[in-house]
């Protein structure tokens, strides 16, 4: 259901970047409907984008599950990739409400980092034809808490080119 993680340990400066699933987008271009599009996997990613509960609550079991696959364990700040509008905080976007939901397993060891990266600048929104390119994003997104030493996450729900992902 969400489309992408990715892992960054600043102590040992690695990456990873893992497909959680495939995403078939309701439409191709502006008005011709996708017949690969599959309900309920890509309806629950759609509830997910629209901030609806149980797209919130499938991606909290979608990525939990994906990090005991890649074996993520101890303190890991949970981050997510901003929304395309500027915003102070990214309290109550659907990916900051995901982020409560793996914070709140009992057990975790998740630490609450929803408000880590910030889009200070509006960029055209991507699904409707905005420009991915990562020099965009880069212009747009800003680290707004430093995490030097941590091990972060970057949570994202749909990643197309990876220009926002790039540039978090």
């Amino acid at each position: 259901m969400p489309a992408l993680l990715a892992r960054a340990d600043a102590a040992t400066l690695w990456t990873d970047t893992v497909a959680i699933r495939a995403y078939h987008p309701y439409r191709i271009g502006r008005t011709d409907l996708n017949p690969a599009f599959r309900r309920p996997e890509d309806g629950l990613l759609l509830d997910l984008k629209d901030n609806v509960d149980r797209g919130v609550l499938a991606a909290v079991k979608d990525f939990h599950s994906a990090l005991r696959r890649l074996g993520v364990q101890g303190r890991v700040r949970l981050a997510a990739v901003p929304g395309h509008e500027a915003r102070p905080t990214n309290r109550g976007r659907a990916l900051s409400r995901v982020i409560s939901g793996l914070v709140q397993i009992p057990g975790s060891r998740f630490v609450d980092g929803s408000d880590v990266l910030l889009r200070h600048a509006t960029i055209d929104k991507l699904a409707t034809g905005g420009e991915r390119d990562v020099t965009i994003h880069l212009g747009s997104i800003r680290v707004e808490r430093k995490v030097a030493g941590e091990t972060v996450v970057v949570l994202d729900d749909v990643t197309t080119s990876g220009g926002s992902l790039a540039a978090c």
